[in-house]
């Protein structure tokens, strides 16, 4: 397995929410763009904290990554791709209940809405 990459300047992500695409889904906001500078993708996690405490908001930050993973693993080229993508935790995303595939389901349906991997056809 490769490694994941992260965004960790304020800036980069101003610039994607500004100039990138997006796609809000149920329990995550999708955001992307394309920067030729780099040799792969790069992931940003952002919670609100007006959403849940340390232990909500952290839950939510390791459904996000751990879907990452396992999307990044079923679709190759996608570590390799010159993208920064950051992912938006919402309020759905806090519940107790909440399963990993439900967030996986999501994140993979903005990624194949916003060009970055190739539908399945599920």
């Amino acid at each position: 397995m490769k490694k994941i990459y992260t965004i960790k300047q304020n800036s980069v992500f101003t610039r994607i929410y500004s100039k990138g695409k997006s796609c809000v889904l149920p329990t995550v906001v999708v955001y992307v763009r394309k920067n030729p500078r780099l040799s792969h993708s790069e992931l940003g996690i952002t919670v609100a904290k007006k959403l849940g405490g340390a232990v909500q908001r952290n839950r939510a930050r390791r459904l996000i990554r751990e879907s990452w993973r396992l999307i990044a693993r079923e679709n190759e080229g996608l570590l390799d791709l010159p993208y920064y993508v950051v992912v938006v935790a919402r309020s759905r995303c806090f519940r107790k209940n909440m399963k990993m595939q439900t967030v996986k389901r999501d994140l993979t349906s903005g990624l194949e809405t916003l060009g970055l991997i190739e539908d399945k056809g599920e």
